[in-house]
This record gives C-alpha cells, sequence and structure tokens, in this order.
C-alpha cells in the first residue's frame, strides 16, 4: 500500500511494534509521509457527510454516464 520503499532497518519493526502496541492499542504501524498519510487521516478525520452530498448533487449523471462509456469504448478498442 502507498509508496513502498525499501528503508534500512525494517528489520526492526516487529520489535517497534510490540513496544508500541504494550503501550497503546494499536493494530498496525505507518511509516513515512505522502499518500497513506493522507488515506489515515481521512480515516481518522472523515469528510462531513452533507459536504459530500452537496459536492455530489452538482455533478450531473448524464456527464457521469457519457464520461463511463467514453471510458468503456477505449478499453473496447484494445
Amino acid at each position: 500500500m502507498g509508496g513502498l520503499k525499501p528503508i534500512k532497518r525494517a528489520d526492526k519493526f516487529p520489535e517497534i511494534f510490540k513496544n508500541i502496541s504494550s503501550k497503546q492499542d494499536v493494530e498496525c504501524l505507518v511509516v513515512g509521509d505522502g499518500e497513506l498519510r493522507e488515506v489515515v487521516e481521512l480515516l481518522k478525520n472523515p469528510i462531513e457527510r452533507e459536504y459530500l452530498r452537496e459536492r455530489a448533487l452538482g455533478f450531473s449523471w448524464a456527464n457521469v454516464v457519457k464520461q463511463e462509456v467514453a471510458v468503456y469504448e477505449e478499453v473496447l478498442k484494445r
């Protein structure tokens, strides 16, 4: 997940996680920065439902369907 890259001393992760999880109730360890951190932040602070609803209502179904048809047509050409 995310932009995984080899890092030095990754063999220490189990020990680090064990130490952290002995002090707090955790299920995973997120290391680094970038898109994965943004996903974690969204999970911790989700966007308001009403805001998302209003944004979605701003898109016309005709336009959405038109774009989907274009994608399918492109795939069928291959």
